[in-house]
Parts: C-alpha cells; sequence; structure tokens
C-alpha cells in the first residue's frame, strides 16, 4: 500500500540532502526495531535513480553510541554515502567516524518513526542552513552563555569550542549530520549550575533537576523520571568503563519549524524555539 508523503520524504533525503548521483554507492543501514517501511523506501528511490544502493538489517543495538558489528563498519568504508534510519544512535560510534574520515558522507536517523519521517523530511533545508550559519557565526563569537528558564534552569557554560550547524545539506564528502536536521551545536568547554530537564523521550516524562558541577552531573531528582536517567547512565558506565556518561557533551538549538515535541528526541532536539542538553562521551 502506497504511503502519502513517503515518495517525497525519501526524494528530498537522497537528493536536496545527501545529494546523490546515478553510479554513486549507497548503504541503507537498519535494525530490527526500526520501521522497515522507511528502509524499503529509501532503497527503491535509491534505485530509481540509478544509485548502486545496498540494505544492510543488523539486529538492534542495546544502548545509543554502542558500537556496529565490524561488518556493517567496513561496509560503511566502501560506499559514497550512507543512511542509518536505526532505533538506536550510532552517530558517536568509532565505524561512523572512520567512514567520515575516509570521506563517506551521510547521516544517522536514530529513533526516526514513519510520521516524523514524512513530516520533517518536507523541510525546507535551504532555508534551515542559511538560519543555521548565521547562528552558529553569532554563538562563535562568544564566550560564555546562560541558560536560565522559569522552572528553576540556572546554568553557566564556557564556549570555547567551535560551534557547528546541523542543516541537513550532506553533499561535500564526509559530512555528516542527523536527519530530519535543523539545529546548531557545540560541546561546552565547561559548565555548572541546575538544569531541569522537561522531556526526554521515555526517560524523563516529568521536570527532573540535574546538579552540573566542572562539566559533570553530580547530582539527579530522585522521581521516577531521575532513577531512569540514573540507570541509563550507570548501564553506559558499566559497558564503557569509564564515567564519560555523566559529562556534559553538548549544547544544542533547535531550528526546524515543522518539529514538535513529540516526545522523540531526533525530533524534540530540532523544535525551533527550545534548546537542549546532552550528556556523554
Amino acid at each position: 500500500m502506497k504511503i502519502a508523503g513517503l515518495d517525497k520524504a525519501c526524494q528530498v533525503t537522497l537528493q536536496t540532502c545527501l545529494g546523490l548521483k546515478p553510479k554513486e554507492s549507497l548503504l541503507i543501514v537498519t535494525d530490527d526495531q526500526a520501521p522497515a517501511e522507511i528502509g524499503q523506501a529509501l532503497f527503491e528511490e535509491a534505485r530509481k535513480l540509478g544509485v548502486e544502493v545496498m540494505w544492510l538489517q543488523m539486529v538492534a543495538r542495546q544502548l545509543d553510541g554502542q558500537e556496529l558489528p565490524a561488518a556493517v563498519a567496513q561496509a560503511l568504508l566502501q560506499v559514497d554515502a550512507f543512511l542509518g534510519p536505526t532505533s538506536k544512535s550510532f552517530s558517536h560510534t568509532n565505524s561512523r567516524r572512520a567512514a567520515s574520515k575516509a570521506g563517506v558522507r551521510g547521516a544517522t536517523l536514530p529513533g526516526v518513526t514513519l510520521d516524523l519521517f514524512i513530516r520533517l523530511m518536507q523541510s525546507d533545508y535551504h532555508t534551515i542552513a542559511r538560519q543555521a550559519k548565521q547562528l552558529v557565526e553569532l554563538i562563535n563569537q562568544q564566550q560564555q552563555a546562560h541558560l536560565t528558564s522559569s522552572n528553576g534552569t540556572d546554568l553557566q557554560l564556557e564556549l570555547k569550542y567551535q560551534f557547528e550547524p546541523d542543516d541537513g545539506i550532506l553533499q561535500a564528502p564526509g559530512s555528516f549530520g542527523n536527519l530530519p536536521a535543523g539545529e546548531v551545536m557545540g560541546a561546552p568547554s565547561n559548565a555548572s549550575g541546575v538544569v531541569v530537564f522537561d522531556t526526554m523521550g521515555e526517560i524523563i516524562t516529568q521536570p527532573t533537576r540535574l546538579v552540573i558541577e566542572q562539566n559533570q552531573v553530580v547530582e539527579i531528582e530522585d522521581n521516577p523520571s531521575g532513577k531512569r536517567l540514573q540507570q541509563l547512565l550507570d548501564q553506559a558506565v558499566q559497558l564503557d568503563g569509564n564515567r564519560n556518561a555523566y559529562q556534559l557533551a553538548e549544547l544544542g538549538i533547535g531550528l526546524n519549524p515543522l518539529a514538535q515535541v513529540s516526545g522523540t528526541v531526533l525530533e524534540d532536539e530540532k523544535v525551533l524555539g527550545t534548546c537542549h542538553l546532552a550528556v556523554g562521551d
């Protein structure tokens, strides 16, 4: 059965975002917990474009950032471009970094749903790219940021590192980002204060207070959401063998006017008028 808007979303992904040309090679990586319709539709649309397309499905990873199977990592190095509509993110893996370093361009779509894909891949990514460039230039002139909100957030951040756009235009060799896109983001060099998170997928579903000292989470509110976050971070610590999961790693600002707070992190972090923080390695 034909799904309204799915073909158009695939066309924007493959042509506007990746700029794929006939005879180029594309690897689509999915897992057994991601919507099969997206992988199938991308495969069919890429074939229509004359792209040498391959579709590889793997067993879903346990956590975001967990390394890919060796065969998938090797396959990523052998193509011109890749797409990863998976249930867990492989954005911050050595496998993805190696592919980008080798000149492979591509995007991950972690946690993507069919509805989210169809709605947000209709976005005007050229306009988002122009706005992201302007915002990045403004932020990169600053040394500090101060986040406050009526719910109790009061966080001071040092911004010694350059911010970058995640604008959806991924046509240069080695370029990488999320799709759907629409944010600017960077790693704070240091941060201290209090942040009250409103939402984080199924983990944080009520306002939850965290204390940050010297860029490290040192206290998490003892409520149901805080307990779920604590469990997630401790699981990452056990798998990684270090405490990098407790490090404040990102400040991001959403720019996509079609995005709305849905409970899916991939969309929530792109909502125009919001900012988000991430912890991890």
